[in-house]
């Protein structure tokens, strides 16, 4: 990987508070980074992604159940009304051709809108009965909770509407499986970038490599890359779009990591202009972490506790002591490294790698356990 070659592009907006590196990425695009800054920065984009992921989660959960409650309102109303014409409630069909003229149903359409991923359905209607559903198409992306209203009539009593909101069963096991995809990606930028990385720790040390991705500097300029219009927020656009905005040298790796992102959060059904301030996640002053979701902080990319997970996401097949005894190997490793018994740790790490080159191609992908074994060597000192 040369210097040269990799440089930062289209980041002539970005506004005040710049510190001296952020400086450098608003103006020539010839100076470049250093090398260590390039990969540091590289590193920590999809971490700081990873941190930004689950507020714009939060946020796209709570206005879609929103939608969905309006929606199912404006559904209500329209059986309403057809009850009043019919003596009975409708069912989909039916409502849908009685409401082809919306001044039928006082403005109101029961074309049922999916653009933000929620299926709405009419249940099981009786003359006296009807029973409106909005559930997410993709529990957990679209959407964690299912919006559910009983209309009711009776001569006596007249109307009378209920409206509940539930949790959408395995919406929160399928968030946190796409935020394990998410953090998979991430590490892939790690091995995609392995050689210059590797060279970089032989020079810098681990040490030094973690102490740079803790730094909210670093972290501040990833962020400078990402807020392509600089207005201290990144949008769902500008994640979308930063493998346009990179050089070749980098563009790669962030074209799968971004893929992968788009893939499992289901981009498609996003607001492309939802956002988060990016101050409050890179400080910790903020909510950050949304619901039910651990994000990691740049070095954790260099952390057993993350490899620990990481091993138990792609090893398959495996039994249950087979994968606890790899990851006991790692906890171990780090336990002696705090004590300060290197010679240890590196015997326990290598113990680890030979574990996962047996285990390749049976119970781990050849890829995947060459991914996990060269980030296992990031964590020697």
């Amino acid at each position: 990987m040369k210097t040269e070659n990799i440089i930062l592009e289209n980041q002539s907006n970005l506004t005040g508070g710049e510190n001296q590196t952020q400086q450098r990425l608003r103006g020539n695009n010839c100076a470049g980074f250093t090398l260590i800054e390039l990969l540091v920065v590289a590193v920590a984009v999809p971490v700081l992604i990873a941190l930004l992921l689950p507020a714009i989660q939060a946020a796209r959960e709570a206005a879609n159940r929103m939608k969905a409650a309006n929606n199912i309102r404006q559904m209500a109303l329209a059986a309403h009304n057809y009850h009043d014409t019919f003596g009975r409630f409708p069912d989909m069909t039916q409502l849908t051709e009685f409401c082809a003229d919306t001044q039928r149903c006082g403005g109101v359409s029961p074309v049922v809108q999916t653009e933000y991923g929620y299926s709405i359905a009419l249940i099981n209607p009786t003359p006296g009965e009807v029973v409106l559903v909005a559930e997410p198409l993709h529990p957990g992306i679209t959407g964690a909770e299912t919006v559910r209203v009983v209309k009711t009539f009776s001569p006596t009593g007249g109307y009378s509407d209920r409206m509940d909101v539930l949790p959408t069963p395995g919406a929160a096991e399928n968030r946190q499986r796409a935020f394990d995809e998410i953090n998979r990606a991430g590490a892939e930028v790690l091995t995609d970038l392995r050689s210059s990385l590797a060279e970089a720790v032989n020079t810098q040390g681990a040490e030094s490599i973690r102490l740079m991705l803790d730094s909210t500097a670093t972290l501040g300029q990833a962020a400078a890359l990402l807020n392509a219009d600089g207005d201290e927020k990144i949008s769902v656009a500008e994640i979308a779009s930063l493998p346009e905005r990179t050089s070749p040298g980098l563009r790669e790796p962030l074209v799968k990591f971004i893929a992968v992102v788009k893939r499992e959060l289901k981009f498609e059904y996003l607001d492309a202009e939802t956002s988060v301030e990016v101050e409050e996640i890179i400080t910790g002053a903020g909510p950050g972490g949304g619901p039910h979701v651990k994000v990691f902080r740049g070095s954790d990319m260099f952390n057993a506790d993350y490899l620990s997970q990481l091993t138990r996401v792609q090893i398959f097949g495996a039994s249950a002591n087979t994968v606890n005894r790899l990851c006991g190997l790692l906890t171990d490793a780090e336990r002696a490294r705090l004590r300060g018994d290197y010679a240890a740790e590196r015997r326990l790490i290598e113990s680890y790698r030979q574990n996962l080159r047996t285990m390749s191609g049976q119970t781990i992908k050849y890829a995947d356990a060459d991914e996990l074994s060269f980030i296992a060597g990031l964590l020697l000192r």
